[in-house]
C-alpha cells in the first residue's frame, strides 16, 4: 500500500466517524466515570493528530479532560514526553497515575514517565510488556479507580 492511498484510507476512516463513531471498548465509560467520581483525571497521549482525536472523542461522547498529541510537536512513545506533560500541566504525583494503553509502547512510556503501566490485551494478539499489570477488559481496572479503592 502506498503512501496516499493509506492516506486516502485513513481520511476515508474519518469521513465515516462523523456519522458512524468507532464503538467505545467495553468499561471505558465505566472507568472513566470512576475516575472522575473519585475526583481524577481522564487525559490522553495519542499519536493521532489533533483533528482526528478530538473527532472521535466528541463523536464517542467520551469526557476527556485533557489530551496530548504527537503531531503537536511531542516525541512519540515510548518516549515519556507526552505522558510527563499532561502530569506537569496537571500536577500529578506518578505514583497516583495509570498508563492504560493496547501495546507495549504505552506502558513503556508510562513506567518511563514514573506511572504504573497498564497493558490492555487484545485477544489473539501476543504483546511483550515484561511485567506489566495486564487486563483482558477495561471494568477489570474498576477496582483501581473506585472510590474505596
Amino acid at each position: 500500500m502506498g503512501a496516499e492511498e493509506l492516506r486516502r484510507a485513513y481520511d476515508g476512516v474519518k469521513e465515516r466517524w462523523e456519522h458512524t463513531p468507532a464503538p467505545v471498548m467495553p468499561g471505558a465509560r465505566e472507568v472513566m466515570a470512576a475516575v472522575s467520581a473519585r475526583g481524577g483525571l481522564n487525559l490522553v497521549a495519542t499519536h493521532r493528530d489533533r483533528a482526528s482525536a478530538e473527532l472521535l472523542v466528541a463523536r464517542t461522547g467520551l469526557a476527556v479532560d485533557d489530551m496530548v498529541c504527537a503531531p503537536d510537536g511531542h516525541a512519540r512513545k515510548p518516549s515519556p514526553e507526552m505522558i510527563e506533560v499532561l502530569m506537569g500541566r496537571h500536577r500529578l504525583d506518578p505514583g497516583d497515575v495509570l498508563a492504560v494503553g493496547d501495546r507495549p509502547v504505552d506502558v513503556e512510556a508510562g513506567e518511563a514517565a514514573g506511572a504504573t503501566g497498564v497493558l490492555l490485551v487484545t485477544p489473539g494478539i501476543p504483546l511483550d510488556a515484561g511485567d506489566a499489570r495486564r487486563v483482558g477488559h477495561l471494568g477489570e481496572l474498576l477496582p483501581l479507580v473506585a472510590d474505596d479503592a
